[in-house]
């Protein structure tokens, strides 16, 4: 966790001085990083041991979308509550941060996937 948190304690703008919208975005991304490992090691040890290797390939595909899916939903749905609690949101921002956060964290998840292969 002291490794995910090196981006926080080096950053340009100090996080006592940050707004409600750059802690959250800091969080956001801490707490996606910290379930992409958590899918690392989940898919490393079970998935691919229990689905991959004995041939049940849907089923392991299922669940690869599954947990794509949470790993775009969770940390974006919590960014929003966070937001919306300090009433910073612009609405024309959602979609396209969604977009972006769907496209980068596809990216990471396929790189993680082949990594533990």
């Amino acid at each position: 966790m002291l490794f995910l948190s090196l981006p926080v304690l080096f950053s340009a703008q100090p996080i006592l001085q940050a707004d409600a919208y750059g802690i959250s975005v800091i969080l956001k991304d801490l707490l996606l990083y910290s379930l992409l490992i958590g899918f690392f090691y989940l898919n490393y040890f079970l998935l691919i041991d229990r689905l991959y290797l004995t041939k049940k390939y849907v089923s392991y595909v299922l669940r690869l979308i599954v947990i794509y899916s949470l790993l775009v939903a969770i940390p974006f749905i919590l960014h929003n509550l966070y937001i919306d609690y300090y009433s910073i949101q612009n609405p024309n921002m959602d979609q396209q941060v969604l977009l972006l956060d769907i496209r980068r964290v596809l990216i990471l998840f396929i790189g993680i996937l082949f990594a533990s292969l």
